[in-house]
């Protein structure tokens, strides 16, 4: 599994005393349930999005090659997405601009970094 390679990256980096981003397509509860395990620190942010309006900004026109009849694994369309409770940020990019999405994730993600910094659990560089 992918998830289990990237946290032990992650784990290596911040054992390094890195504080690192990473993005990944988690639509299993149990992948971030493993993630968020493994990691002290760990901020699981969640973007909902329909299908409808993903295909519409689908610039590589990757949504019109997919069919639900498909095997291959592609979360909201062959693949159900399961819904976070645990999410430290939930983004509605179908309600929000671009921008505005851009705007909440970066002071979300500034606020996580700053409390955990002033914790003393990640270091400033």
């Amino acid at each position: 599994r992918l998830i289990k390679k990237y946290t032990k990256l992650i784990k290596y980096e911040n054992e390094k005393g890195y504080n690192t981003i990473i993005s990944t397509v988690s639509h299993k509860k149990e992948m971030r349930d493993f993630a968020r395990d493994q990691l002290n620190q760990f901020m699981e942010i969640n973007l909902l999005c329909s299908s409808e309006t993903c295909a519409i900004r689908d610039f590589k026109n990757i949504y019109s090659k997919i069919s639900k009849k498909d095997n291959e694994c592609f979360p909201g369309v062959t693949e159900p997405y399961e819904i976070s409770k645990k999410a430290e940020l939930i983004l509605n990019t179908d309600q929000n601009s671009i921008e505005d999405s851009r705007i909440i994730l970066l002071n979300k993600t500034l606020e996580f970094l700053n409390e955990n910094i002033s914790q003393g659990s990640l270091r400033k560089k």
